[in-house]
């Protein structure tokens, strides 16, 4: 069985990660466990987080 590698806060956002910490996201979160997490307490890091996230995957 395979599993898809899910990228993690830290991956995506690299040190700076450390600033939603604020928010209860742990920088080895991965995105979508991150992405849940911020969805109600700051909407515009959730949609930050996940078009970072495309964005770290196409390159």
């Amino acid at each position: 069985m395979y599993g898809a590698h899910m990228a993690t806060v830290i991956q995506v956002l690299g040190p700076h990660s450390h600033y939603l910490r604020r928010y209860g996201v742990d920088p080895l979160d991965d995105v979508a466990t991150a992405v849940k997490k911020l969805a109600a307490a700051a909407p515009h890091l959730a949609n930050f987080l996940k078009e970072a996230s495309i964005a770290a995957e196409l390159q």
